[in-house]
């Protein structure tokens, strides 16, 4: 056998194994292929379906928020609805201890209703901004008391967001100490300065409420444990339900003093 027929032949089986290379791979391409497709309209398929998911899941939280809002704003009209029976019902009395009364479980009314107003007005339906809401009640009490330019408010809050469970309690005990040191603290119009703080105690899992003025403060013969006074009483009751510790100075001013448990998983970052 020559040479060249030993090369052609050689020429002739590596065309050959070509020819069926290419053949074998058409026909595995053939059958990838669907297999390829199929596997796409699965995802496509899942993809769509997690899509209708995220839609459903913002829908329902979209409902649930303005549930929660309505609920909110009916809180409110019936609250109104209260003070405004209270201010109707204040025309027919002429004696000046319960007219005092009155007015102020009107401010107390005021207080909690405040706390949902300040609900509605965030982003979070369920938690309350407890710097928003000083501002606007201290605002409130110096507008419903005639606070004129002689009391200083000093206010120091962090920004904290606090459950309903431990914000409604707390916004009472606010009011009712701001209004007490509005109402006794600076007789005869004198000046001064009412100081409001909360800070956050990370180590100690607290926040501690400090609400102080530079007034009159207590009578040096008056024993602040046996006071018999509904205001104490309250503010006393209310930091029992936060489970926290309540405290009264009434030397060189009053100074009042709320700690209660909080773990720091829901303050504003």
């Amino acid at each position: 056998m020559d040479e060249k027929m030993i090369i052609a032949i050689l020429s002739g089986g590596i065309i050959f194994v070509i020819g069926i290379v290419i053949v074998t791979r058409y026909f595995v391409k053939r059958s990838i292929i669907p297999n390829l497709k199929s596997v796409e309209e699965v995802f496509a398929e899942k993809n769509k379906a997690i899509e209708s998911l995220e839609n459903e899941k913002k829908q329902l939280l979209g409902e649930r928020a303005e549930i929660i809002k309505e609920m909110h704003d009916r809180i409110i009209n019936n609250l109104q609805i209260v003070v405004s029976l209270l201010n109707t019902q204040s025309y027919y009395l002429k004696n000046g201890a319960a007219l005092k009364a009155i007015r102020i479980s009107q401010q107390r009314m005021y207080a909690i209703s405040l706390i949902h107003h300040v609900l509605n007005q965030s982003e979070d339906y369920s938690r309350l901004n407890i710097r928003n809401y000083i501002y606007e009640l201290v605002e409130s009490l110096k507008d419903r008391m005639e606070v004129g330019g002689s009391i200083h408010f000093d206010i120091r809050v962090e920004n904290i967001l606090l459950d309903l469970n431990r914000g409604a309690p707390l916004g009472l005990i606010l009011n009712e100490a701001i209004a007490n040191s509005i109402a006794y603290g600076f007789p005869d119009e004198s000046g001064g300065t009412i100081s409001i703080s909360l800070i956050h105690i990370p180590e100690e899992n607290q926040l501690l409420l400090t609400i102080s003025d530079n007034g009159r403060g207590f009578p040096e013969n008056r024993d602040i444990d046996k006071m018999d006074s509904f205001g104490i009483r309250l503010m006393e009751g209310l930091c029992g339900q936060l489970g926290g510790q309540f405290r009264l100075d009434g030397r060189e001013g009053v100074k009042i003093r709320v700690s209660f448990a909080y773990p720091g998983d829901t303050k504003t970052i």
